[in-house]
């Protein structure tokens, strides 16, 4: 099992969604994370710099990782750890503002069956802590993963 690790990641908060259902048939709950567009983070989820000239929300390939499970721990609290479906829309967020940083933003989908009361428990004690986030994926899915998604965009530049 692969794992990425980002560091000062926070937690921005969390969302269900009600369709369509998987695991034990209750809703996905996703959580919602950012990290610094630092040079270590980069190398971890390998993804490239972005030119100074883009601005805005930037796609980052891989946008999707096939996550299995993630475990935050960050700085002075009691962290979480939650079984995982996937963890995707990576983005860098450029700002167009003079003094604001680049950031990583992304979200991470669970169905486990207590998922979304651990979130709410430690967004009210700890609220957008900034600690350690580690991603473990499954490396021969993600390969699967990986291939399938070139092949839409293949499809989608010859449309």
């Amino acid at each position: 099992m692969a794992k990425i690790t980002l560091a000062a990641a926070s937690f921005q908060g969390f969302k269900f969604s009600c369709g369509p259902k998987r695991g034990d048939g209750g809703p996905v709950v996703i959580a919602e994370f950012h990290a610094p567009w630092s040079e270590k983070n980069r190398e971890a989820g390998g993804w490239k710099d972005i030119p100074d000239t883009v601005s805005g929300q930037v796609a980052l390939v891989p946008s999707e990782l096939a996550a299995t499970h993630f475990e935050f721990k960050p700085r002075g609290f009691a962290g979480f750890s939650l079984d995982c479906s996937t963890a995707s829309d990576f983005k860098c967020f450029v700002p167009t503002k003079e003094g604001e940083e680049r950031e990583l933003r992304f979200t991470i989908k669970s169905s486990a069956l207590h998922a979304g009361k651990e979130l709410d428990r430690f967004g009210r004690v700890a609220g957008t802590a900034t600690g350690t986030l580690r991603i473990s994926h499954d490396e021969d899915a993600q390969q699967t993963l990986d291939a399938d998604n070139q092949q839409e965009l293949a499809e989608a530049a010859s449309d």
